[in-house]
């Protein structure tokens, strides 16, 4: 099953969004996501321009860009990543990209919920559907409710966010 590469924008501000500085770092990560072998990216958000997943739950956070990931492209398996992250290497990619797919699971660094491997089931796609439209208050950010196996990064300083 291919691998897509998908950008999570959901804790970048709008006007962050529109500077040089998301271009500079999507560049960036799509080189990053070539070396690891994907070829197809996508950018998680509200707009329904090319090149963009727009979520389907609207304002659940990194979820509901995981579930509309899961569900425009059901052949795929998903590497989520950051913008903002300017520590982020190949080698922590590839490693995340192998374990997960050894495994046949999602997996995570731990005490980092991006990058992400989010391994594609009609279980997942379903589970993330339940979660999104019970009623219940959803944690937008904890991703415990895809059982992730957790990576121990080499050097968690190349995870940290800039947050912008």
């Amino acid at each position: 099953m291919e691998t897509l590469g998908l950008v999570i924008t959901h804790q970048c501000s709008d006007a962050w969004l529109q500077s040089a500085d998301f271009e500079r770092g999507v560049t960036r990560l799509n080189a990053l996501l070539s070396e690891c072998g994907i070829t197809s990216v996508a950018i998680s958000g509200n707009c329904f321009s090319p090149g963009y997943i727009p979520d389907i739950y609207p304002h659940h956070g990194i979820l509901s860009a995981l579930h509309a990931g899961l569900f425009y492209r059901p052949e795929c398996h998903l590497l989520c990543v950051a913008p903002d992250m300017p520590g982020l290497s190949t080698e922590l990619l590839r490693w995340l990209l192998v374990s997960g797919r050894i495994a046949g699971r999602s997996c995570h660094y731990r005490h980092h919920g991006l990058p992400l491997y989010l391994h594609n089931s009609q279980a997942l796609r379903e589970c993330l559907e339940h979660r999104l439209t019970c009623g219940e208050p959803v944690n937008t950010d904890c991703l415990t409710i895809l059982q992730p196996r957790q990576l121990v990064a080499p050097d968690p300083s190349c995870l940290l966010r800039t947050l912008s």
